[in-house]
């Protein structure tokens, strides 16, 4: 019989309009059964905050999980903090065209993200003058002004304001990127801090065999494509069609998992305003299409951050 990683999750999403925002707390147990499979229930008590967050891009609306509570689940697993996850700070000089810069902008901000939830504010500071540096490169500096620095700096030791800095910066960013009708920057922005955020989550993913941080990895088919979709919006050069490219090859993937879904009404406690989802979703993944997501998330990684 082929091996199979079955994973069953309680509790659905619901919608942000911040990047970074947000933690939900998780219960989870873990068993073998006799074929070989294993089965994980994560029960979302109570719904306070979402995995993902909405953004308009263009005349579209797409949405895309927060790097910051992938980071907050590799973290709440019990994986350890590795510096080998993110993508060095001193590469940022290394990007010469606006299309790179934008994507590993996005990068240096899922990574900031993780760095400032593992509370290693020494790192921090470094990746925010590389994200700093690009912002400015890419013409954002109202993005990234000095106060929002300065707050940063005065900050360090203070997780919660440090986590709150980081969600006022990319909510500034995302104001002024449109404002400023720079959309198709938005855009390579966002994908950038998605691939480097599944980039993280896939290596802890396969250094722990943390069931939960595969089923992550497993329920991001409904992200992808709308991602892919943003990005076509832009289609205007062979780097945009180069990584669509690469990113319908992960789709396809993804294809071969099974997905299944129960509605099951939500209550919500007026007195606490607390909604509660109780809604099934399933996630079922062979041992091979994991791997062969995890290798390809990989290899469109190595293509952005080189």
């Amino acid at each position: 019989m082929k091996n199979k990683l079955k994973l069953f999750i309680i509790g659905s999403s619901l919608f942000s309009v911040t990047m970074l925002m947000g933690r939900c707390g998780t219960e989870s147990e873990a068993t073998n059964n006799g074929d070989n499979t294993k089965d994980v229930t994560n029960q979302k008590d109570s719904v306070v905050n979402p995995d993902e967050s909405i953004f308009l891009i263009g005349d579209q609306i797409f949405s895309i999980p927060s790097p910051v509570q992938t980071a907050f689940l590799i973290k709440d697993v019990g994986v350890p903090f590795n510096s080998d996850y993110v993508n060095p700070a001193d590469n940022a000089m290394n990007y010469s065209s606006n299309f790179s810069k934008a994507l590993n902008l996005g990068v240096y901000g899922a990574d900031l993200g993780y760095l400032t939830i593992y509370e290693q504010t020494d790192g921090a500071l470094r990746y925010l003058k590389s994200v700093r540096g690009l912002s400015k490169e890419l013409g954002l500096e109202g993005a990234f002004d000095e106060k929002l620095a300065d707050r940063f700096s005065s900050n360090i030791g203070n997780q919660d304001s440090m986590l709150v800095f980081v969600s006022d910066a990319y909510r500034n960013s995302d104001n002024y990127l449109k404002d400023n009708d720079k959309n198709d920057v938005a855009a390579l922005v966002l994908a950038g801090g998605w691939i480097e955020s599944i980039y993280i989550a896939a290596d802890a993913a396969i250094s722990s065999n943390n069931a939960l941080l595969m089923e992550r990895l497993g329920d991001q088919k409904k992200p992808l494509a709308s991602l892919i979709a943003m990005l076509g919006q832009y289609n205007t050069d062979s780097d945009y069609e180069d990584l669509i490219n690469e990113l319908e090859d992960l789709y396809s993937i993804f294809d071969e998992i099974k997905y299944t879904y129960e509605y099951i009404p939500s209550s919500t406690d007026e007195s606490k305003k607390v909604t509660t989802i109780k809604s099934k979703h399933t996630v079922e993944i062979a041992d091979g299409d994991l791997e062969a997501i995890i290798e390809k998330i990989k290899s469109i990684r190595t293509e952005i951050v080189e």
